[in-house]
């Protein structure tokens, strides 16, 4: 009798320990699934408890699925939609990692840096050379302000005057690696108006000094005489 209570006893211990196994593993796969968003299929048991209630988690797993799907798809368009953006834009537009390495490049910047072949996977100092520039994203990178500065860029034999605008900017990347945007306006015309504006100024000021001493000297001599 005490054998086969002691045997009986035995196999539900083995029992409810095989399901608390069974059930630990479930559990374990579905936290995992959660946590990397990935699918999953669970399949009933006949050594899991009653009170386990599979259907339920399955809509938990299936419904956070379904939200992370959503988030990402919604993520590639944004991207898509601002590398489109970025495309259109008149001015030159990089996209740099940390490293100064361009992931992106519109058509105007590759024909102003790299006479028109693409930049992408290139470091910027290998195609701008500037001291001031390289400074300046280096700050963006410390501080995540916005900055502008001013270099010069020799094409064809002519010196064009460029302002360029450096930002950081995250959530375009699959790993949230945040990269810094260059925006890069050409300013050539704007600076030269400015040094025509300064010259005529200075040529106006030195025309105007001549016939004014003429006069003061004129109404010196007349005050003499009187």
């Amino acid at each position: 009798m005490w054998t086969i209570l002691a045997i009986a006893f035995g196999f539900i211990s083995l029992f409810l320990w095989v399901q608390k196994r069974v059930t630990q593993n479930i559990i374990a796969e579905i936290l995992l699934a959660l946590e990397k968003g990935h699918n999953l299929i669970l399949e009933k048991s006949p050594l899991l408890s009653s009170s386990f209630s599979l259907s339920r988690f399955q809509k938990i797993l299936d419904d956070n699925r379904n939200k992370i799907s959503s988030l990402e798809s919604e993520k590639t368009q944004r991207i898509n939609e601002f590398n489109e953006t970025l495309g259109g834009i008149l001015d030159g537009s990089l996209l740099l990692d940390f490293r100064h390495t361009v992931t992106f490049a519109n058509e105007t910047a590759n024909q102003l840096l790299a006479a028109g072949q693409s930049l992408v996977g290139r470091r910027l100092e290998s195609v701008l050379d500037s001291a001031q520039v390289l400074e300046m994203i280096d700050r963006v990178k410390t501080h995540g302000k916005s900055e502008k500065a001013h270099f010069n860029l020799l094409i064809e034999s002519s010196k064009y005057d460029f302002e360029i605008t450096a930002t950081v900017i995250s959530d375009l990347q699959e790993n949230n690696e945040k990269l810094i945007l260059l925006l890069l306006h050409d300013v050539t015309k704007i600076k030269r108006a400015e040094r025509m504006r300064k010259d005529f100024v200075a040529n106006a000021s030195h025309e105007l000094r001549t016939p004014i001493t003429i006069i003061r000297g004129f109404c010196e001599n007349l005050l003499e005489e009187d």
